[in-house]
C-alpha cells in the first residue's frame, strides 16, 4: 500500500501513549507519520516512528532542574504532591496558580513555536506533506499547526486530548479562561477537523465551534501488548494502580474506607493482601493510608516505566481505577482504564456517576464494575476477595469484540478516514480552481 506523508505536532512525554500509538497505526492506512516533538523520550519508550527533536527549553525548565523535579510534569503538582497538602486550595497551590497563570500563557511550552516552525518549514521544503496532525496539550501545538495552516493550506486535524477553555480540570481563574476561549477560537478557527477522546466532550466542543466538524475519537491501547493469559497471578489478592492521581477529583479515600471495614469485619485477611499503587510518590497519600489503618496492606512502590506498568497489570486480580469525582462531568476516560483493557484483569472503579463514559464503557465491555459509593466498594471488593479464596483468581468477564475496538489500530483507522476525506476534498478543490 502506497503511503502518504502526515506531520504531527505534538509534545511525546506528554501526548503519549496515543500520539505513539496512533504514528505506530497509521502506515497500516495508508499514512506514514513524520513527528515533530521537543522531546521525544516518552514514559521510558524509545519512539518506533520517525520523529525529529528540536531545541526547545520550557518556560520552567530551569526551575524545575534546581528542584529535582519531573521536566514533563506540571510543577504545581509535583510540589503539592510532595508537601503534606490538601493539593488544591492550599496557600502554596493558590500562590503557583497565580503566578502559572501568567508565566504560562498560553502554555508552559510557548517558547517552543518560533523552534519549531523552523524546523517544519524546512522539512516541507524537503518532503511532500499532505496534511497536519496537531495535538494537545500543549496547545502550542495547534498554535504552530494553525500558523502552518495559513502559510501553506494544508489540511489540519487538531487533536484535543483534553479540552482547551473548557477544561475538565482547568486550574486557573475566570481572567485567564476569557483569553484562553478567545484564543481558542482564534486559532482553531481555520482546523479543518476537531477530535476530542469521548463523546460528551465532542458536544462540548460542538457548541463552543459551531462551524466545525467534530470526531470523537477515545484513547486506547497496544494489541501488540493484550494480556495473553501467560501472567502468573501472584498468592497474594493483589489490587495494582497505575499512573498519576489528580486530586481532588480524584481520591481513593472511599477505597480505603471499605478496605478498611471488610478487614474489620473479618471478610478480608491482610496477610493474604497487597495494594500497589505505582504512582508519584504523594505525601497525601501515605497520610490517608495511615488514617486509614492500612499500612500493613497498601503500599506506594513508586512510578515504574510503562512497559514495567503494564506487566504488573496484568499480574494482579484487580485494577483499581479512581473515576473523575465531578457528577457535572461526564465525558472524562482516566487514561488508565485503556491499559486496563489491554491487561484483561478485573476492574473496580470507584466514584464517578451512573452516566459517565466509565460506567458505559465497562457496562458495554463487561470489563469490570463501577462502584459509585463506599457500599458498592465493599459489595464489590468481598466479592472479588471470595472468589480469589475460593480458586486464587479472579474471574474475568470481558468481551473481546468489543474491547478490540478501542485499540491503537482501530484508532489510526478512523484518524486515516479523516485524513483521506480531507486530502480528497483539497485535491477536489484544486482541481476545479484549475
Amino acid at each position: 500500500m502506497s503511503t502518504r506523508a502526515v506531520l504531527v505536532v505534538a509534545h511525546l512525554p506528554k501526548a503519549s501513549p496515543r500520539i505513539l500509538g496512533l504514528a505506530r497505526y497509521l502506515p497500516a492506512h495508508g499514512w506514514r507519520p513524520v513527528v515533530v516533538t521537543p522531546c521525544s523520550a516518552a514514559g521510558g519508550e524509545e519512539p518506533t516512528v520517525r520523529t525529529i527533536e528540536t531545541p526547545h527549553r520550557p518556560v520552567l525548565g530551569v526551575l524545575k532542574s534546581a528542584l529535582g523535579a519531573d521536566p514533563h510534569d506540571g510543577l504545581r503538582v509535583q510540589l503539592t504532591n510532595r508537601l503534606p497538602l490538601d493539593a488544591k486550595g492550599s496557600l502554596l497551590d493558590r500562590l503557583l496558580g497565580v503566578a502559572a497563570e501568567v508565566v504560562n500563557y498560553p502554555d508552559a511550552d510557548k517558547h517552543w513555536r518560533p523552534v519549531a516552525l523552523a524546523v517544519i518549514e524546512d522539512l516541507l521544503r524537503r518532503e511532500d506533506i499532505k496534511a497536519v496532525i496537531s495535538s494537545s496539550p500543549p496547545v502550542t501545538a495547534h498554535v504552530i499547526a494553525g500558523e502552518l495552516k495559513a502559510r501553506y493550506g494544508l489540511p489540519w486535524v487538531a487533536d484535543l486530548r483534553d479540552l482547551w477553555s473548557q477544561n475538565h480540570n482547568y486550574g486557573y481563574g475566570s481572567i485567564r479562561r476569557h483569553f484562553d476561549l478567545r484564543l481558542e477560537r482564534k486559532t482553531l478557527a481555520t482546523a479543518d477537523a476537531l477530535v476530542t477522546v469521548s463523546g460528551p466532550w465532542a458536544e462540548r466542543l460542538r457548541g463552543l465551534h459551531t462551524s466545525k466538524v467534530v470526531h470523537a475519537i477515545t484513547n486506547g491501547f497496544d494489541p501488540a501488548y493484550v494480556n495473553g493469559g501467560e501472567v502468573e497471578l501472584p498468592a497474594r489478592f493483589t489490587i495494582t494502580y497505575t499512573g498519576s492521581i489528580h486530586r481532588p477529583m480524584q481520591d481513593p479515600w472511599s477505597f480505603f474506607i471499605a478496605l478498611r471495614a471488610l478487614i474489620d469485619e473479618g471478610t478480608i485477611d491482610p496477610d493474604r493482601l497487597d495494594v500497589r499503587f505505582h504512582t508519584a510518590p504523594a505525601a497525601w497519600l501515605d497520610k490517608q493510608i495511615r488514617e486509614a489503618g492500612l499500612e500493613r496492606v497498601v503500599r506506594q512502590p513508586g512510578i515504574v516505566p510503562y512497559r514495567t506498568a503494564l506487566r504488573l497489570q496484568q499480574a494482579s486480580h484487580a485494577l483499581l481505577l479512581l473515576n473523575w469525582e465531578d457528577l457535572k462531568e461526564k465525558g472524562c476516560y482516566p487514561l488508565k482504564i485503556f491499559e486496563y483493557l489491554a491487561a484483561k484483569r478485573p476492574i473496580l472503579a470507584i466514584g464517578g456517576s451512573a452516566a459517565d463514559v466509565v460506567t458505559q464503557l465497562l457496562r458495554e465491555t463487561q470489563a469490570g464494575v463501577s462502584c459509585l459509593d463506599i457500599d458498592a466498594v465493599k459489595t464489590c471488593l468481598a466479592e472479588m476477595y471470595r472468589k480469589y479464596i475460593a480458586s486464587r483468581t479472579v474471574r474475568y468477564y470481558g468481551i473481546d469484540q468489543r474491547i478490540l475496538k478501542y485499540g491503537y489500530d482501530a484508532m489510526a483507522g478512523q484518524f486515516a478516514t479523516i485524513l483521506t476525506a480531507l486530502t480528497a476534498k483539497t485535491v477536489t478543490r484544486c482541481v476545479s480552481a484549475s
